[in-house]
C-alpha cells in the first residue's frame, strides 16, 4: 500500500535516526570531507593535466566556456572521491552483522560499477542542459534548478545529522534556509559573477556536483543498505507505537481490570541491525496480544459502565442466577493475562465483546434466557476457555431471546 506524505516524513525521520545505530553520526561529516578531498583535488588536477583550465583561478570558464570533456573530468573525480570515501569509512568499517546481511559493503566491484553509474547519470544531466541552453537558456536553467533542487533536498545526508526528531526537522528547516541566506549575502555584497541565464544552469550544475561530494557518500551508503536501516527504522517505530498503545490501554483500563503481557515488549532503541531484527519479530509477535488487549479492555470497560457494581466483586459473588453476574464471571474468565497462546486471547476477547454487546443491547434479560442451568455452571467454572468452550459460551447468547 503506498505511503501517506506524513507517512514518508515520519519513515525518513526515524531512517535518520536508524543510522545512528548501525554507524557513528560523526562518520557521515568524515567521510563528506574526505569525499571532497578527493574529488576536488582529482577534478583540478584532472583539469589542468588535459589543459581544459591552466590555473584553479579559471574555474569559472567552466560554465562560461560550457565543456563536455571537462564535466566527464569532474563528475569522474567527484565519482571516484564518493566512492573511495564510502568504501573506507562504511564498507570496511561496517559492523559485523551489517557486513554478514549485505555482503557487497567489503567488495570494491560495487563501488567500481557505484561510480560509474554516478558519473554517467550527471554526465547525462550536463548533456541535456547544454543541449537545452542551445534551444532556449530558461529551458536549461529550468532543468538545471529542477534537478539542483531535487537533489539539494531529497539527500539522506541531512537525516543522518539529527539523534531526534526535533534534531532531524530543525536541520532540514536550516537546510532549506540556507541556499537562500547565501544567495542573498552573495547578491547584497555584489559577489555574484555577470553570467548569463545559460551559463547560471551550467555554473550551478557544477556547484550541484561539487555539493554532492560532500553529501554523496551517505546516500551511496544509503542505497546499498536500504532494506536494513528500514528495518531498524521500523523497530524505532514499533517500540514507540507500543509503548503508546501501552500507556493508552492502562489509561482506558478499569481499575480493577489488570494489564499484564506475557511476551517482552522491546523499550527502547535498538543499538544495532541484529537487536533491530529481534525487536521487530518481539513486536510482531506481541502485536496480536495487543489487539487481544484492546478488544478485551473495551468490552470490560464497556461492562463496567453497565453494571452497579465492579466487575470484579460481581464476578467473586459466584452468583449464578442474576444475568450481570454470569457475564462479569465470563469477564474475569477470559482475561487475555490467563492465555499463553495470544491468538487464543485474541479470539476469547473476541467473544467476550459479543457477549457484552448483547448483554447490553438486552437480546437476554435473564440466565434462563440463555439455556440449561447446568450448561451454563459448566462454563461459568471455565478459566481460559478455549475451542469449544468459546463456542459454546458465544452460542448461548447468539441463541438468547432477540438476538
Amino acid at each position: 500500500m503506498p505511503r501517506s506524505f506524513s507517512e514518508e516524513v515520519e519513515l525518513g525521520i526515524q531512517q535518520g535516526i536508524a543510522f545512528g545505530c548501525l554507524y557513528p553520526r560523526r562518520r557521515a561529516v568524515y567521510a563528506g570531507i574526505l569525499s571532497m578531498t578527493i574529488g576536488l583535488f582529482l577534478a583540478v588536477a584532472g583539469l589542468i593535466q588535459f589543459g581544459e583550465i591552466e590555473s584553479i583561478s579559471q574555474l569559472g570558464a567552466l560554465a562560461t566556456d560550457p565543456s563536455v570533456r571537462a564535466f566527464v573530468i569532474v563528475s569522474a573525480s567527484i565519482a571516484v572521491g564518493v566512492n573511495v570515501s564510502t568504501f573506507l569509512l562504511f564498507g570496511l568499517l561496517a559492523p559485523d552483522d551489517l557486513q554478514s546481511e549485505v555482503s557487497t559493503l567489503r567488495n570494491p566491484v560495487t563501488y567500481i560499477s557505484s561510480a560509474a553509474v554516478f558519473a554517467l547519470i550527471f554526465i547525462t544531466g550536463f548533456v541535456a542542459i547544454t543541449f537545452l541552453n542551445g534551444l532556449s537558456q530558461w529551458l536549461g536553467i529550468a532543468l538545471a534548478a529542477l534537478v539542483i533542487a531535487y537533489r539539494y533536498n531529497s539527500s539522506c545526508f541531512w537525516r543522518v545529522l539529527g539523534g531526534t526528531r526535533t534534531q532531524i526537522v530543525w536541520t532540514n528547516r536550516v537546510v532549506i534556509l540556507l541556499p537562500i541566506v547565501a544567495a542573498a549575502i552573495v547578491y547584497v555584497t555584489g559577489s555574484l559573477p555577470s553570467w548569463t541565464i545559460g551559463e547560471w544552469a551550467v555554473g550551478g550544475y557544477y556547484v550541484l556536483v561539487v555539493i554532492l561530494s560532500f553529501i554523496g557518500p551517505v546516500d551511496a551508503i544509503f542505497g546499498m543498505i536500504g532494506e536494513q536501516i528500514n528495518t531498524v527504522a521500523t523497530a524505532i517505530i514499533y517500540v514507540q507505537v507500543l509503548e503508546d498503545r501501552r500507556e493508552e490501554l492502562t489509561e482506558n483500563s478499569p481499575d480493577d481490570c489488570e494489564i499484564e503481557f506475557q511476551v517482552d515488549v522491546p523499550s527502547s532503541m535498538p543499538d544495532s541491525l541484529r537487536e533491530a531484527q529481534w525487536t521487530v519479530n518481539a513486536c510482531e509477535c506481541v502485536e496480536q496480544r495487543f489487539e487481544a488487549y484492546e478488544t478485551y479492555v473495551k468490552a470490560y470497560r464497556e461492562l463496567d459502565e453497565t453494571l452497579n457494581d465492579s466487575i470484579s466483586e460481581r464476578a467473586g459473588t459466584g452468583d449464578r442466577t442474576t444475568l450481570g453476574s454470569v457475564v462479569a464471571g465470563f469477564a474475569r474468565n477470559m482475561h487475555p493475562k490467563y492465555y499463553d497462546d495470544a491468538k487464543e486471547a485474541q479470539r476469547a476477547a473476541t467473544v467476550l465483546a459479543s457477549v457484552v454487546e448483547s448483554y447490553n443491547t438486552g437480546y437476554a434479560s435473564d440466565v434462563d434466557d440463555l439455556g440449561p442451568e447446568g450448561e451454563i455452571e459448566s462454563l461459568i467454572d471455565v478459566l481460559a476457555p478455549t475451542d469449544t468452550s468459546l463456542d459454546q459460551i458465544d452460542a448461548l447468547f447468539e441463541t438468547a431471546p432477540g438476538a
